[in-house]
């Protein structure tokens, strides 16, 4: 009977995988809008390598708060 069982659940897990695969149908055409977007972000990427680049040039606020009390 346990046999019976572990085939038949089996067959139920491996027909659910089949019924997934089928269902899920063509890929849809890229949407001109989100290589925009992806543009974008990586300009932006840029940017903020940028700003901590030129932020690390700067004193914390921590350093100097430290410093003006000795």
């Amino acid at each position: 009977m346990r046999n019976r069982a572990a085939w038949i659940a089996g067959a139920l897990g491996a027909a659910g995988v089949v019924y997934r695969a089928l269902r899920r149908g063509p890929k849809l055409a890229a949407d001109p809008r989100a290589d925009d977007l992806r543009r974008k972000l990586d300009d932006s990427k840029q940017l903020v390598e940028e700003r901590e680049e030129f932020e690390s040039g700067e004193t914390a606020v921590d350093e100097v708060e430290t410093s003006a009390k000795e």
